[in-house]
């Protein structure tokens, strides 16, 4: 059916589409959050936990927004909707990520 070779690419596709969806998904996540919560500028804020500053940008961001208060029920339910949506695209990227790695191995023949 398919190759070696065609398994990795598909792989890498899934890989790929989930990692993206992941980060976009990050990205609208902590902006409807620090909106939500009233912090200055959310777009700096979105620009350093999901862009260049990675795990430390996120965990700064984290730490920051313990000094504003939790947003209302609704607001609330809306980024409980997000938060599974962002899980679905990282199982996704796991997924496509974990095929990619089974079809490099070498086979047996």
């Amino acid at each position: 059916m398919f190759s070696g070779h065609m398994w990795v690419i598909i792989g890498a596709a899934i890989f790929l589409l989930g990692f993206v969806s992941f980060n976009i998904q990050l990205y609208q996540l902590i902006k409807l959050d620090a909106q939500a919560r009233g912090m200055d500028h959310p777009e700096i804020w979105v620009l350093s936990a999901s862009g260049r500053g990675g795990i430390v940008g996120l965990h700064h961001y984290f730490v920051q927004r313990r000094d504003y208060p939790a947003p209302r029920s609704q607001e609330l339910a809306e980024l409980q909707k997000k938060k599974r949506l962002a899980l679905l695209y990282l199982i996704i990227g796991l997924l496509g990520g974990l095929l990619m790695t089974i079809a490099s191995l070498p086979s047996k023949g």
